[in-house]
């Protein structure tokens, strides 16, 4: 039940399926064909949804049995699945959407047994059954609508839903309810598997079958939380945890209700729509709201045990600043990106930039950064387990072999190699360090925030095209900054929070050094190489030694 390894295999049965049903899509009618509301200009497959479903259904299933809640929840996710399906087949009108959202809501609360029982500004006064259950079915309905709504922008609506996972999961971890970690961590692995075709420009879409899923599950998992794992917590904070989607649609209602249009009406009301009307481009919307529902999702968590007041009033806030803000730039005329003369601030930042010494710098300081630790790294840690030291001989032969007799240079063994040094150093400077190095831990982290901000620079002002970047990067540094925020006092074992944070540093600068095409023997995999000997022949020499972790 370790909700890492559920999440490598849920990450694997998503990225298996979609493909297969990228290639079917066209035979039965799941795709996506461009209209005047959307974005895109070409269609696209639908079929995302399936890869999400199955990754998320198939280990909840095999690891959690059936319990009524489990087995409720299993059978309204592929209740929604199949509403999911013949929606993107065939367009289903909002009623059929209705009913398929009500039957898998039903089937959580009157089956599972779920639902809310008291209600923020209400205090702990315990609502009748009958009320809290109407209530938890409108709610999961308007969450599930929410989401729908959402999946406007390629990688848009599963970002938005990953980020309050990792909130939401690591609440639930805290609170030691192992079955919500392993729905949770499924989920995750379920976008992000989907994710990998979704990038813009994306290859395929989610789909009904996955948007309403991804609002379905959020929900039963912030209801979960609130009513039954963790009672303390306000019941205000879902509005923080699930977010921008739920202000969205909110907002959206009341314009349209404002216009006197129908509240079923497909508009451009949304704030991805707004935001591109604005002059944004698509990866910036993204990023902004990635950002925006970053704030909300973390709020949520530091305010959980605040008073409803103080989190209705932020929520309030939040709301109205963000769409005063849109409101005042669409009058005015404001736009994120004009014509116009450089000023002379303008000039001297560029030229600044520019200069041969900013541009050779972050270069320098990640080509030579990573396999001075690398080195460093294997040869000051205090033991070497066995089975580090059997993996790590191993990545040393294969990489030695193929850097000496191999004909290309980044190929799967040298990014083996180089990427097991990385994670393997990192692992074991921060679970076993020689005592010379604990003493010196000040300049280890210091390197790494040299690293960090070296990648930035050489991907935000370097000339190289290779390495690009895309807002599933903005959800990856989202990631790091979260856990190095409170991964520490939350994870069973806090060390892992820094162990993740360092490794995703260090995979970013190799891929940055590999993908400049390096010459065969070059300063990263020689690094490598000399750090997999060293901690295989600790590992082999010393056999029996401790486990560490």
């Amino acid at each position: 039940m370790n909700p890492i390894l559920v999440l490598v295999v849920s990450i694997a049965i998503s990225m298996l399926i979609i493909p297969v049903m990228w290639r079917v899509a066209p035979v039965v009618g799941l795709i996506d064909r461009p209209d005047p509301r959307k974005v895109h200009r070409a269609p696209v497959p639908r079929v995302g949804g399936w890869g999400i479903v199955a990754g998320a259904l198939l280990p909840t299933a095999l690891l959690l049995g059936f319990s009524p809640l489990v087995a409720s929840f299993i059978a309204g996710g592929l209740v929604l699945f199949a509403f999911g399906v013949y929606d993107d087949c065939r367009e289903a009108g909002h009623y059929q959407k209705f009913v398929g959202q009500a039957i898998a809501a039903g089937l959580v609360v009157y089956w599972g047994g779920l639902h809310v029982s008291d209600l923020p500004l209400l205090g702990r006064e315990v609502m009748p059954d009958w009320l809290g259950q109407i209530f938890t079915v409108v709610a999961l309905i308007g969450v599930m609508n929410a989401t729908n709504h959402a999946d406007g922008l390629d990688g848009l609506a599963g970002g938005e839903t990953l980020l309050s996972l990792v909130v939401v999961g690591l609440l639930l971890h805290q609170a030691g309810f192992d079955p919500g970690v392993v729905i949770a961590s499924a989920l995750a692995g379920g976008i992000l598997g989907f994710l990998r075709f979704n990038s813009h420009p994306a290859q395929v879409f989610m789909g009904d079958s996955g948007s309403q899923f991804l609002g379905f599950t959020v929900a039963v998992l912030v209801v979960l939380l609130t009513q039954r794992v963790s009672t303390a917590i306000s019941p205000a904070a879902p509005l923080l945890l699930i977010g921008l989607p739920v202000i969205d649609i909110l907002a959206v209602l009341y314009l349209r209700a404002a216009s006197g249009q129908s509240w079923f009406r497909a508009t451009r009301n949304h704030i991805h729509h707004r935001l591109m009307d604005l002059g944004f481009v698509h990866a910036e919307v993204v990023i902004i709201i990635y950002g925006l529902q970053a704030l909300l999702v973390t709020s949520g968590f530091f305010l959980r045990y605040e008073s409803d007041l103080l989190i209705l009033g932020l929520y309030l806030a939040i709301w109205v600043l963000l769409f005063g803000g849109l409101t005042w730039a669409e009058r005015s005329g404001w736009r994120a990106h004009r014509q116009a003369g450089e000023s002379s601030l303008e000039g001297a930042v560029h030229g600044l930039v520019q200069h041969p010494l900013t541009q050779r710098l972050p270069r320098w300081l990640v080509s030579l950064g990573v396999p001075l630790f690398l080195v460093l790294g294997a040869g000051s840690v205090s033991a070497v387990p066995d089975d580090f030291g059997a993996v790590s001989a191993l990545l040393a032969v294969l990489l030695a072999a193929e850097l000496c007799f191999g004909r290309q240079v980044n190929t799967i063994i040298v990014r083996a190699g180089v990427y097991g040094a990385s994670v393997f150093a990192v692992y074991l400077t921060e679970h076993a360090p020689a005592a010379w190095w604990a003493e010196w831990r000040w300049l280890d982290n210091t390197l790494f925030m040299l690293l960090a901000l070296g990648i930035w620079s050489a991907v935000r002002y370097g000339r190289e095209a290779r390495f690009q970047t895309n807002p599933t990067d903005y959800l990856v540094v989202l990631g790091v900054v979260g856990l190095a925020l409170f991964g520490r006092s939350t994870l069973a074992d806090p060390l892992m929070a820094m162990v993740v944070v360092k490794s995703i540093v260090l995979l970013y600068a190799s891929e940055l050094q590999l993908a400049r095409n390096p010459p065969r023997f070059n300063l990263l995999s020689l690094a490598a190489v000399v750090a997999l000997a060293i901690l295989g022949y600790r590992g082999l020499s010393d056999r029996g030694g401790p486990v560490i972790g």
